[in-house]
């Protein structure tokens, strides 16, 4: 219930999911996505500062592991 009509509607008017009936879809790149799941598992480290919602453009092009 929280998820539905808490959580929901805040990500959707941040901008970061898209709801269509009961479809919820990303409003932002997979890349930029993981880059803030990543930053949010390190809570309370230092090693990268807060994340802003951009297009990408700025963002290093990483390779997956083992793709070198």
């Amino acid at each position: 219930m929280t998820l539905r009509h808490v959580h929901l509607p805040k990500l959707v008017e941040m901008g970061v999911v898209e709801l269509d009936g009961e479809t919820v879809t990303s409003a932002i790149k997979t890349e930029e996505l993981a880059r803030y799941c990543r930053i949010a598992s390190q809570e309370g480290t230092a090693s990268e500062t807060e994340p802003t919602i951009s297009n990408g453009d700025e963002l290093p092009e990483r390779n997956p592991p083992g793709d070198e």
